[in-house]
């Protein structure tokens, strides 16, 4: 952060009676009440000392007579001027630049404590928040007679305090941006390849090559986690494992099996096996994929609010005092591992959700596709005599 630019406010524009009117009244009653009490304090304790010495002086020294009067009223005069010059010259500047600290500004900013130090060394700490912050920065002398170098071997100059104000912008560290916590969830269909042969017509596998986007975003004081996650998810027909039947008059359709292929085309999944053949549609075999494939989808968005619950998800505070926190790299370097894996483990759960669905809604939705397939079939063998089919129109 670029140091603030702060014209000079002596004290002829900011004087103690200016502090003093915005100071409440029992700061000022309590202050004064300390310094009262501080005062009274060591005037009773230098003339309860005086006062012993005056005596022992009149009783075992002082000579008697007129005389001996005018001599202890001197003596008197000599042990209170100590008393005179101290109040003069030490207490009453003392008590004057203590009541000037009490009530002169301190740092103030956006957020949290305000700083403040009366140390020679003082480096102050940005808020952790973002906008416009307030600084008061006041320069003191405080007279030091053993380290004087003025000429006078005696003066305890005191200089007034020196006041600088101004503002400064704190701005989020180069690279980081705000936002809200966010998970975008997307699965891309591929190819089953190759086709697992121990499925016969189609399949839809579990997600893989996850790719992911994951930033750390400026949230009110606080670091919010987006996520965008992808997979691919292969899913389709295995045209290489069966038969495609398109209109019923391809040549591995017989007398003897086209009454099974009808069956299975109109009451069960719309793959089925004759013999050493397997015969199906490819495109009715698509559709049967392709809603298994909606079910996932809808299975990773309810997983992606179960995600976003995640502790991994949680907001992070930024604490400057914690190295992890202070820029936006830093949070996405010490979340990104949790938040991967919770991920990744949400795509599975979403894809095991799927499978225990089961196959009803697929069959459902490919089952007029695979009807149109079978009245082909069904034409095809009225027109070749072939013996009737109870599955036939």
């Amino acid at each position: 952060m670029a140091s603030p630019d702060l014209p000079d406010h002596g004290p002829d524009s900011h004087s103690l009676q200016e502090d003093a009117s915005a100071t409440p009244q029992s700061a000022w009653f309590f202050a004064w009440l300390k310094s009262a009490g501080l005062y009274l304090g060591a005037v009773t304790a230098y003339l309860a000392t005086a006062t012993a010495l005056f005596a022992a002086w009149k009783k075992y020294v002082a000579p008697e007579g007129e005389g001996a009067d005018i001599t202890n009223w001197a003596l008197a005069l000599v042990l209170a001027l100590p008393l005179l010059l101290a109040f003069l010259f030490n207490l009453l500047p003392s008590l004057r630049r203590r009541r000037e600290r009490n009530l002169r500004p301190t740092a103030t900013a956006g957020a949290g404590t305000p700083p403040y130090s009366y140390d020679e060394d003082f480096t102050w700490t940005a808020p952790p928040c973002t906008g416009p912050v307030s600084i008061v920065l006041l320069a003191d002398d405080v007279p030091d007679p053993m380290q004087n170098v003025c000429p006078d071997s005696s003066s305890e100059r005191d200089d007034p305090y020196i006041v600088r104000s101004g503002t400064s912008t704190v701005s989020l560290p180069q690279g980081c941006s705000t936002g809200t916590k966010s998970a975008i969830f997307t699965a891309s269909k591929v190819a089953p390849t190759p086709c697992p042969k121990i499925i016969e017509c189609g399949c839809i596998e579990n997600p893989r090559n996850h790719d992911f986007v994951i930033e750390a975003a400026y949230n009110s004081c606080k670091w919010s986690f987006q996520v965008t996650m992808g997979a691919d998810v292969p899913c389709g027909p295995c045209t290489s494992n069966y038969i495609n039947i398109k209109n019923g008059n391809e040549p591995e359709l017989t007398e003897e099996n086209y009454c099974a292929v009808v069956e299975a085309f109109t009451t069960d999944s719309g793959c089925v096996q004759w013999m050493d053949d397997t015969f199906s549609n490819t495109e009715c075999v698509t559709m049967h994929e392709d809603e298994h494939y909606k079910i996932l989808e809808e299975q990773l968005a309810i997983h992606r609010v179960i995600f976003l619950s995640k502790r991994s998800m949680n907001d992070m505070p930024i604490d400057c005092s914690d190295p992890d926190t202070t820029t936006c790299q830093a949070a996405r370097a010490a979340r990104i591992l949790a938040i991967v894996s919770d991920a990744v483990d949400a795509y599975d759960h979403a894809f095991q959700a799927m499978v225990a669905e089961g196959d009803e809604r697929p069959i459902q939705a490919a089952r007029p596709c695979f009807t149109a397939i079978a009245d082909s079939i069904c034409d095809h063998a009225t027109s070749q005599g072939w013996e009737s089919c109870d599955y036939c129109p």
